[in-house]
């Protein structure tokens, strides 16, 4: 079972990963026209060599500098969809709890905690019985602090992070070498950041994703199908256009209706339906 909640934030980390894949595409067929230069255009300008480039006069820079600003670039896009990475997890994790605290309310919706992972590992830690998988929650603290590292601009790794790096990254590449994911020997006991290598950036994305899903699972894993059911009728039964149809037929869609929603058939429907028109 996947909850609209995953799937739409997915969607999101798809078309990044999409659009990253666009840039190395381009990148590489850029690379290709430079290397064609010739040594006596390096002291020329790009508005001179790039005339009909629209956009050779807002860089105006020399031919030789290109190469370094080819380079920054990849490193300035690959740091931003980093960040928007991260915050499409933790965003994820901000709605999965209200989606939850919606259908079946408890008194754990109610704790607070400033980092987001260990809020999520005390809701969950309550709602399943038992902890999370650790691995999952020092994932997401570590994806979080690398965002803070890019995003506050920090030349020295924070105490936290630092912390992290030296008493988990051991337990995290252990964990993730056996795991299907492919990360393509990604170490979280790196220390230099401060350049990016390519397979590195969509390790990190992969990361996020697989820390949605888990939590996505956990998560749904704690309701009942018969709640999300009771949950869902409501705006299902707002569509005008069931009005005057058999209830037959309204079971059959309410039943496809949760199943596009959840991706997987909820046995209950067909009765949660029927129970509700014909008290209504």
């Amino acid at each position: 079972m996947k909850s609209h909640i995953l799937r739409r934030f997915e969607s999101k980390l798809e078309d990044m990963n999409d659009q990253l894949c666009y840039f190395l595409f381009s990148d590489v067929e850029v690379n290709n026209i430079f290397s064609e230069l010739t040594d006596d255009v390096l002291d020329s300008f790009t508005t001179e060599v790039f005339f009909e480039n629209e956009f050779s006069k807002r860089l105006h820079i020399k031919i030789e500098a290109l190469p370094e600003f080819r380079k920054k670039a990849f490193h300035t896009l690959v740091s931003m969809s980093v960040i928007a990475s991260v915050e499409y997890l933790l965003s994820f994790i901000e709605e999965i709890e209200e989606f939850r605290a919606q259908i079946t309310p408890s008194v754990h919706d109610e704790i607070k905690n400033k980092k987001p992972e260990e809020q999520l590992k005390l809701k969950l830690t309550n709602w399943l019985g038992n902890e999370p998988e650790s691995a999952i929650i020092k994932t997401m603290k570590y994806l979080r602090l690398r965002r803070n590292h890019i995003a506050h601009v920090r030349e020295e790794l924070s105490d936290g992070f630092r912390s992290l790096i030296k008493n988990d990254s051991n337990q995290l590449n252990t964990y993730w070498s056996i795991q299907p994911t492919e990360l393509n020997g990604f170490d979280f006991a790196k220390k230099s950041y401060a350049e990016f290598e390519i397979n590195e950036v969509f390790a990190l994305l992969n990361l996020s994703r697989i820390c949605m899903r888990e939590t996505d699972s956990a998560v749904l894993s704690t309701i009942a199908e018969e709640e999300i059911a009771h949950y869902e009728l409501p705006s299902f039964l707002e569509n005008k256009k069931l009005n005057g149809l058999k209830i037959d037929v309204k079971s059959r869609k309410f039943s496809a209706f949760l199943q596009h929603q959840y991706g997987k058939k909820i046995p209950c429907a067909d009765t949660v339906i029927r129970t509700h028109l014909k008290n209504a």
